[in-house]
């Protein structure tokens, strides 16, 4: 999948690009081996990277909210909602809607951004991520107002290519894996959840938002 470059990181690769570029040119010579440089470049060139290497990707951070009055999960999580093209399957309504309650007056809250650049199991992908990266059942305002910004599947925070975005998010003492999805033929938001357990590893391409 391919991503355009912006913000923090682009500066970060740009900034290691041009150190390469002066170490080589120095007058003192390259510090390490030109040939183990050419052989590295090519390999990174190629996508190929080296194991060991984390696996998450990250994206610029946001930052959502405050939220003013109140957001109702139930309201917002229906398949009729006219502000957005929502579909919402039984197992999200079952896993999470069935115990959500209306919350008010939230203050703003940060988002890490992270992408796949990997195929990962969800213990690995957490590993990766803030400590407390998990949201609760009164976060679900946040993933609300992410998916409001992109009603009709516009480009945004979240992606709108088919892969998942992948919310880690706690009710009661169980963890749930919250996806959703922009669904192209049906022009809608898929939304659906499942408790956190090893099923197998996602494919390289999803993108995880977590707390900060």
């Amino acid at each position: 999948m391919a991503s355009i470059v912006t913000g923090d990181l682009y500066e970060q690769l740009d900034g290691k690009l041009f150190e390469i570029k002066r170490q080589i040119r120095q007058a003192g010579g390259y510090p390490f081996s030109p040939s183990l440089l050419n052989l590295a470049l090519q390999a990174l060139v190629e996508g190929r990277f080296p194991d060991g290497l984390g696996g998450l990707i990250p994206r610029d951070p946001v930052t959502l909210g405050p939220l003013v009055g109140t957001f109702d999960p139930d309201g917002f999580f229906s398949n009729g909602n006219t502000e957005v093209n929502l579909y919402v399957w039984d197992d999200f309504k079952s896993c999470v809607l069935s115990s959500a309650s209306p919350v008010t007056n939230r203050p703003a809250l940060g988002v890490s951004v992270h992408d796949l650049a990997k195929n990962m199991y969800d213990s690995e992908i957490r590993a990766e991520l803030p400590t407390a990266h998990v949201f609760s059942w009164a976060d679900l305002w946040v993933i609300g107002a992410l998916v409001k910004l992109q009603p009709r599947g516009e480009e945004g925070t979240l992606l709108n290519n088919g892969y998942a975005n992948i919310f880690y998010l706690q009710v009661g003492v169980q963890v749930f894996v919250v996806r959703v999805y922009w669904h192209r033929d049906h022009a809608k938001w898929y939304v659906n959840a499942w408790k956190l357990v090893e099923y197998g590893r996602w494919s390289e391409g999803p993108r995880v938002l977590s707390r900060n």
